[in-house]
């Protein structure tokens, strides 16, 4: 098959980034995380806009970072997954400007309330930061079964009350949903209508592995 550029969609909490790496290691793929390049930026002007909320500044100045940083590799030649990038439609259409539009995406979907009932059993190891999660989310109406995520990192320190600063609250998180459905979620209407779109209902966490493989070892069968 031609080199593989897959990007990830999900709202947070729907388990993007864990699927995201697990995905990366069985394709031997890089991932191209928004989030990491930001943060390793240190990018005076993007930090200005932040503080300043200036929203569209912000949108723009990720959308050259994250070009920048595929742009050495020469856009899709050896393939990539995307994660947190694109966003919006408009960065969208500048990732395809640049010839780097997805093949294919992947789009983990979760109902809202079990998403805000796992992101507030969230909590993350103050000295490694993995997460793990002390509340599990049941629903027999619709065959969800994720139970409490133990945490597995080894570390000795016992932290279960510290949260994400943005899984501190009921309203943040629901927040963070909106902005999500505003100005992510129509990207799922775009790739759809393009053919590239595949969405997996994630009901059990990790459990739901083998959906994820069998997607993509299909991806792989293609020409």
């Amino acid at each position: 098959m031609s080199a593989l550029r897959l990007l990830l969609l999900g709202a947070p909490g729907s388990g993007k980034g864990t699927y995201g790496k697990l995905v990366a290691e069985r394709l031997h793929l890089p991932v191209i995380s928004a989030g990491d390049i930001v943060r390793a930026s240190g990018d005076a002007r993007l930090q200005a806009a932040a503080a300043a909320g200036q929203v569209g500044e912000v949108a723009e100045l990720v959308t050259e970072l994250v070009l920048q940083e595929l742009a050495p590799a020469e856009i899709g030649a050896g393939g990539y997954i995307l994660d947190g990038f694109p966003r919006t439609l408009s960065q969208a259409g500048a990732l395809q400007r640049a010839g780097g539009a997805p093949t294919s995406v992947l789009h983990f979907a979760m109902d809202e309330e079990h998403i805000v009932a796992k992101l507030l059993g969230r909590r993350v190891c103050a000295e490694c930061g993995s997460s793990y999660n002390v509340v599990g989310v049941f629903d027999d109406a619709l065959g969800v079964d994720m139970p409490p995520m133990p945490k597995r990192c080894g570390c000795a320190t016992r932290d279960d009350g510290n949260r994400r600063a943005d899984d501190e609250s009921e309203g943040l998180i629901r927040e963070r949903l909106r902005v999500y459905s505003t100005e992510t979620a129509p990207l799922i209407e775009h790739y759809g209508a393009l053919g590239v779109l595949q969405t997996l209902h994630m009901r059990k966490g990790l459990r739901d592995l083998p959906l994820i493989w069998k997607r993509l070892d299909a991806l792989e069968q293609e020409p």
